[in-house]
Order: C-alpha cells, then sequence, then structure tokens
C-alpha cells in the first residue's frame, strides 16, 4: 500500500488513518462553531454584568418576588445601545417637528436589570399618574389595619371639586351609591376616576403619603404639581413586580387592576393584540400646555419589561402619537409618525 508523507512530521500515515483524521478535524471544527455561536448568543442577548438573583417561582401572574439580588445594576447589551440610538433619532425628529416639546423614555428588563433612558431624569408633572403610589400607600396601610379595603363609602358629589378630566370616563360613580374603599382604589386606577381618588384621599393623610414616599427614597409631594421623571416612577411598578413592599397578595392584587385600565390609546397601540398591559397614564392641560404619560409593564412570552414615556407639548392629539409610535428595528425605514 503506497505511503503518504506528512508534511513536518516523520510518521507516514495510510490513507484510511487519514480520512479518520479529516473526519475527527471535521468534528472538531463543527463543534467549536457550535460552542461560538452559543456564545455569540449569550453574548448578544445578556449584558456585560450578568446580575445573580434568586425569584420565587410560584402561581402568580404579574409579579416575581425577588428573594435574592447581588447586584441592583445591568449594563446594556448591544441591542438595547442600538435600540436607545433609535429613539433618540426618533425623538429628535418628534421635538424639531414641532409636534412636542419634550420627550422621556424608561425602559428596562425586569428580570435582570438592563435599561436605556432618554432624559430620563428629566421632570414632569405627575398628574394622574400620581393615584398608583396613592393606591400602593393605602394597601400597604391595610396590611396592618384589617378590614380598611372593606369600609363602605358613600358618593356624593363634591361641586367645588373642580375635578375636570380631559379623556371620558366608561363609568362615572353614581350619586348616593356606597362603595368600598378597594373599588374606589379600581376606580381611581382603571377610570383614573378624579372623584374616586377624593374618597379615597380621606383614608389617608398627607404625612403617610409622605412617607411612603421616603420609605421608597422618592423625593416626596402630595400635592397636584408633584414633579416626577421616567426614571422615579418606573421605580413603582419594579417595587410591585419585585413584591418588595406590599405583600406578594397585594402586589399582585394592583398589578392586575392596572391591567384592567380603560385608557385604550398610548402604549397599548403599538403591542400586539392580547398582549398583557398593567399600565397608568396621566394628562395635564394648562393654558395650552399639556403632558401627556403613559407608564407600564408589558407581559409577553419572554421576561417582562418596563416602558415608561412622558410627553410635554400644546396638543394632546400630537402627544398621543409620539407614545403610540415609537421606532422599532422593524419601522427603521418607516417614517414615525
Amino acid at each position: 500500500m503506497k505511503e503518504i508523507n506528512i508534511i513536518g512530521q516523520n510518521e507516514k500515515v495510510t490513507p484510511t488513518l487519514r480520512r479518520k483524521v479529516l473526519l475527527l478535524s471535521g468534528s472538531m471544527i463543527l463543534f467549536g462553531m457550535i460552542i461560538g455561536l452559543m456564545f455569540g448568543f449569550w453574548l448578544d442577548e445578556d449584558v456585560v454584568d450578568i446580575l445573580s438573583e434568586r425569584r420565587l417561582k410560584g402561581s402568580y401572574q404579574f409579579i416575581n418576588p425577588l428573594l435574592e439580588c447581588d447586584s441592583s445594576l445591568g449594563e446594556k447589551n448591544i441591542k438595547l445601545r442600538n435600540m436607545e440610538d433609535l429613539i433618540k433619532t426618533y425623538i429628535d425628529q418628534v421635538v424639531r417637528s414641532g409636534k412636542v416639546d419634550t420627550v422621556a423614555v424608561y425602559f428596562r428588563d425586569l428580570n435582570n436589570g438592563p435599561w436605556m433612558g432618554i432624559n430620563e431624569d428629566d421632570e414632569f408633572a405627575g398628574a394622574s399618574l400620581l393615584k398608583l403610589p396613592l393606591a400602593m400607600a393605602v394597601y400597604k396601610k391595610s396590611e396592618s389595619n384589617i378590614g380598611l379595603l372593606g369600609t363602605m363609602v358613600a358618593y356624593k358629589e363634591d361641586k367645588n371639586s373642580n375635578n375636570t378630566q380631559t379623556f371620558d370616563l366608561d363609568m362615572k360613580l353614581k350619586l348616593g351609591k356606597k362603595y368600598t374603599l378597594e373599588e374606589l382604589i379600581e376606580r381611581m386606577l382603571v377610570n383614573s376616576d378624579n372623584e374616586a381618588k377624593l374618597l379615597v384621599e380621606k383614608f389617608i393623610t398627607g404625612a403617610e403619603v409622605a412617607n411612603f414616599f421616603e420609605e421608597l427614597g422618592i423625593h416626596s409631594s402630595v400635592d397636584n404639581n408633584y414633579d416626577i421623571s421616567v426614571r422615579e416612577y418606573g421605580a413603582f411598578f419594579r417595587i410591585l413586580y419585585n413584591s418588595s413592599y406590599l405583600s406578594r397578595e397585594n402586589s399582585e392584587k394592583i398589578l392586575r387592576i392596572l391591567s384592567k385600565v380603560s385608557y385604550s390609546s398610548g402604549l397599548k397601540k403599538w403591542l400586539p393584540e392580547g398582549t398583557v398591559l398593567s399600565h397608568k397614564f396621566g394628562e395635564k392641560l394648562i393654558d395650552g400646555s399639556g403632558q401627556l404619560h403613559d407608564c407600564g409593564m408589558v407581559y409577553r412570552e419572554r421576561p417582562p419589561y418596563l416602558i415608561c414615556v412622558m410627553t410635554r407639548g400644546s396638543k394632546v392629539k400630537e402627544m398621543e402619537k409620539v407614545i403610540e409610535n415609537p421606532p422599532t428595528e422593524r419601522r427603521v425605514n418607516r417614517s414615525p409618525l
């Protein structure tokens, strides 16, 4: 049988042995490619600083209680940085067009922490968004005051309340009808009902609300001019999702209520049909100047995420369009509006 020299080696191999070597080499190359693809996938999908977390797996639909976390900071991956650049370009376009004056955006993966923000520390009028922390403060009080949420209240119209609302309510409170405090909280959140809010406020003092903000590390105010940033407001949803302040049952309950919010514009417009969104919107119009915000948690097959958008301008419809038409990689070659 003819022998073949292998360059650089003194050994001689047969053609059969050579075929085995080539097959083995090919297998090793293929294995290396698979490993490379796996590492490439993880490096592309994950953050540089992976958060070490332990979460309670249970029957909850809206929360994922955090038991332990080694780090509170996540870094941006490549896809998130690309999306940040895309949204910055979009915001520049709509501001230059005069459709809005200012836009702030905050995004955060709720399971491992990578986040992205544009103008995330700019402050806006909290307006109706503040109904969420009010509800959280009352639920916290109820955990040490059994029966509080079942307290009955009769609705009597307050002609001096001056609580006008731009968006129509699905169901208004009926004069003389009695509601439990828990029912009023739900109406306050689902319909953003200002009359329900006035009744809820009777069950908690300004000092208790201020203490609630202090415990969460957020600067406090209880008047209607309270300013807050998208990043600060996002903290309320993270606290609910992690069940780190309220009981698991109450955290789950509030997020379930927020999934029934009647406002169908804003964030809901660009989500696929059937996607669960637990959110709160807020609007404020004074002397031709207005603000419109929508913040919430998007639940999907992959880990849920937090998205918060705040806008300032003079036309509500234009501000709505900005929230309803965020740029995505699929829309990069289209007009954003």
